[in-house]
């Protein structure tokens, strides 16, 4: 496997290798991994075989256990028990740390996984990884060719494959899309005229090599933002107390200061008048259809956020769906906005559904790594999701100066130049971003060319 990257991924110096992997073994996963009818096997015969199509060499996209091998121990990437180091500090041994974590990393960016298993092999010794985003829970190393100690390998092996695919890992959330599916993603994306700025990156997130994934959304996740108005409108509840009001900063709510009363993509708000937070199940659901993510974090730990380009399927419209894991001590992002709106914020985006991912047992998703850290430093994350209607150009793709300048003219008021979301967020709903930079201020074009937004 080490010889055949994926091609997905990009520059040929920048592709990563697996050296070996457990796939899948149903039908679409073998027809995405198998390499072909050669019984080639040897170095320079995969090296003359002539290139595979795209579509047989998806492998991050399939891959269930990556198996890293190493040849000896000054490449582990970890130390024996009774070393002392269980982090060697050789170049070497960090580099292999390294790459373990970029893989695993690609797979979380390719995948819509909860959690995700490995096996790295030292020599004749392995250990099992559980990985999560507050981070990677490593066993003992055990010789594998010792008929006792191997016996671990075993039992892991065997349980993998009588698992179910939520025990491996895989968010239940999140499936295949269908062929039809896909086919109406296309549709809705060739009626876009031609000069929409968002043909190009709805392109993109179908890029051959990433699967197009369906993600369900609660009904309750479904938000009405005139109804927030009016409750804040009608309300006489006090202000927020301090307490709420550091959680609400951690989320990091990004602004949208659009001129234009109506976003290119906008639809009629879900018809409920309020949030339902009974957590009771729900028969139906709110669907989206999204592929490659336009940005994703490089990291495997943390909150992992990714942003997708996303086609509702309820209004055959093109939304934005951003993902990620948020600290178990924060908000959900879904109730700062909740919060900004009833306290009737301008110019911030404009949520359709959002909240924290419930997996099957009716809980919300979240990392189990922190429990096995003995110091108690390593923080729980809780998995969420928030789709908005407005899908945003970033400020660094400004066409011209004077486009750049209206920009921010938008954005910064002359009073104290302070944004006027940020000012109105903090004024009268007590809650402040503490992030402004170029990544949270979005252009956000207007059916009036000489107007521009930003979000």
């Amino acid at each position: 496997m080490a010889d055949l990257p994926d091609s997905t991924e990009g520059p040929v110096d920048r592709k990563l290798r697996q050296d070996v992997v457990i796939y899948p073994t149903n039908k679409t996963a073998v027809k995405a991994y198998h390499i072909g009818d050669t019984d080639d096997t040897d170095r320079e015969s995969l090296a003359r075989r002539k290139p595979m199509p795209i579509e047989h060499d998806i492998r991050w996209t399939w891959t269930c256990v990556p198996i890293e091998l190493q040849l000896s121990a000054t490449t582990a990437p970890f130390g024996k028990a009774n070393s002392g180091y269980f982090f060697p500090g050789g170049q070497l041994q960090q580099k292999a740390r390294a790459q373990i974590a970029d893989h695993v990393a690609t797979i979380l960016n390719h995948q819509h996984r909860v959690f995700c298993f490995m096996i790295v092999i030292t020599g004749v010794e392995a250990r099992l990884l559980r990985w999560d985003r507050a981070g990677a829970v490593v066993t003992n190393a055990f010789d594998l060719t010792d008929s006792e100690q191997v016996k671990p390998m075993y039992r892991f092996l065997y349980r993998l494959s009588k698992m179910t695919a939520e025990q491996r890992g895989y968010d239940p959330t999140v499936v295949p899309a269908s062929g039809d599916e896909i086919m109406s993603m296309n549709v809705a994306r060739d009626a876009l005229p031609e000069s929409d700025y968002r043909r190009k990156r709805i392109a993109a997130a179908m890029t051959c090599g990433w699967q197009i994934q369906k993600i369900r959304m609660r009904e309750q996740d479904v938000v009405s933002v005139e109804a927030w108005r009016r409750a804040g409108q009608d309300s006489t509840s006090a202000p927020t107390d301090s307490s709420s009001l550091s959680s609400s900063v951690q989320a990091g709510v990004a602004p949208c200061y659009t001129p234009s009363s109506t976003p290119p993509n906008a639809h009629t708000p879900a018809s409920s008048d309020s949030r339902n937070e009974t957590g009771s199940a729900d028969f139906g659901g709110r669907y989206f259809l999204v592929g490659k993510p336009e940005h994703h974090t490089d990291s495997p730990i943390g909150r992992g956020t990714r942003g997708y380009i996303a086609y509702d399927m309820k209004t055959g419209k093109f939304v934005f769906l951003r993902d990620s894991w948020r600290y178990e001590t924060s908000k959900s992002e879904i109730k700062v906005y909740e919060q900004l709106h009833r306290n009737r914020v301008r110019h911030i985006a404009t949520p359709i559904c959002g909240g924290d991912v419930i997996g099957q047992d009716n809980s919300p998703q979240q990392t189990c790594a922190q429990e096995f850290d003995k110091d108690k430093k390593m923080p729980k994350y809780i998995h969420n999701r928030l789709v908005v209607e407005e899908i945003g150009i970033s400020l660094l793709e400004f066409p011209t100066g004077r486009d750049l300048v209206v920009v921010m003219t938008h954005a910064l008021i002359v009073t104290h130049l302070t944004s006027e979301a940020h000012e109105d967020a903090w004024k009268f709903a007590e809650v402040m971003h503490r992030d402004i930079s170029v990544a949270n201020i979005l252009m956000l074009p207007d059916a009036n060319p000489e107007a521009v937004g930003v979000s």
